[in-house]
């Protein structure tokens, strides 16, 4: 539930961020989907994934020992430039989009699949309610939070349709 909460928070600051994006989300909503992997690329939740080597693993010049953590930077490697063309730009209809917040393989989230819907179905609901929606000051992110990774204030200003 935190992960979907800040997801709404993250998401809506980057698309108010980039006001062509959120203008092609509202003009195509198809996009809604990508729209939201994107969202979970650009601004995660989540700052970090921790790891537990099963057995001995080398990574390029350095050897991981079995039992070692390892910590993947979720910012980081959803800013990869060998993963994402324009991996600093915000594009709500980037496909593929293998962003990493969730995790993958046998660790993957079991509440991906709930977030991303609440997130679509919320996103959708605000843009039909709002014909407007801009900032209306500056945000503030949370500070007390060793791997959460979101807005503590979000001031916007809202228009009905």
């Amino acid at each position: 539930n935190e992960t979907t909460a800040t997801l709404l928070g993250n998401g809506l600051y980057a698309l108010l961020q980039t006001p062509a994006e959120l203008a092609r989300l509202r003009a195509d909503r198809s996009l809604m989907r990508p729209a939201v992997e994107e969202m979970l690329r650009f601004e995660p939740a989540i700052s970090f994934i921790l790891r537990v080597a099963i057995t001995d693993f080398r990574l390029g010049d350095i050897d991981i020992p079995a039992g070692s953590m390892a910590i993947g930077l979720v910012c980081a490697i959803n800013r990869d430039p060998l993963k994402f063309d324009r991996p600093d730009v915000f594009d709500a209809g980037r496909t593929p989009n293998a962003q990493s917040i969730f995790g993958g393989g046998p660790h993957v989230c079991i509440g991906a699949a709930l977030a991303r819907r609440q997130a679509q179905a919320a996103f959708t609901a605000l843009l039909d309610k709002f014909a407007e929606i801009e900032l209306a000051g500056t945000p503030a992110w949370w500070t007390d939070r060793t791997n959460q990774r979101g807005l503590e204030t979000l001031p916007i200003i809202v228009r009905q349709a």
